[in-house]
């Protein structure tokens, strides 16, 4: 089972998103890859470095990133396909 995910940041207050915090990642994956970008940022393996200071900005301040599962999809295909209309609107 694949699922598109969004990291949200609790140093960004927003009234726009149900979850009271601006959107700055939308990724794809399964398993645990949500939590990847974590454990890279901390270690400066994650290539994408604007999301990886914005990580590590949060985690300085003794806060996570809001991780949340936007869809879960049958195939990467269709993750794929639900990450690109995700990206589109962050």
């Amino acid at each position: 089972m694949f699922y598109v995910y969004c990291y949200f940041n609790p140093l960004k207050p927003s009234s726009l998103h149900d979850c009271g915090f601006e959107p700055f990642y939308i990724g794809k994956g399964k398993d645990d890859r949500k939590f990847f970008h974590l454990f890279a940022s901390q270690l400066n393996r994650d290539t994408n470095k604007l999301k990886a200071n914005i990580i590590r900005k949060i985690l300085n301040q003794s806060l996570q990133p809001l991780i949340i599962v936007l869809h879960e999809c049958e195939s990467e295909q269709e993750a794929f396909a639900e990450e690109k209309i995700g990206r589109a609107h962050v």
